[in-house]
């Protein structure tokens, strides 16, 4: 049965084996409460730690494109 863990600053693994391979994938929560997939990997215990960092960096990437669209949004005078 998968497993959801929060990571901290918004981002949460699910944790999961396929085939006896335990599996990660990374995530984040819109606002609307859509869920967002940054990452997916194969848990290993050398790998573990870099795989959040590429995590984290993506979320990053995804809150910065983000913030660019609002602001293009804004300027045309349009809104959700």
């Amino acid at each position: 049965m998968p497993h959801s863990r929060s990571l901290g600053g918004g981002l949460y693994e699910l944790r999961f084996a396929c085939e006896n391979v335990s599996q990660r994938i990374t995530y984040v929560f819109e606002l609307d409460r859509r869920a967002v997939t940054l990452t997916a990997f194969r848990k290993q215990r050398q790998n573990e730690r870099g795989e959040i960092l590429r995590a984290r960096r993506a979320q990053a990437a995804r809150q910065a494109a983000d913030a660019t669209r609002k602001d293009a949004t804004k300027k045309r005078g349009g809104g959700r």
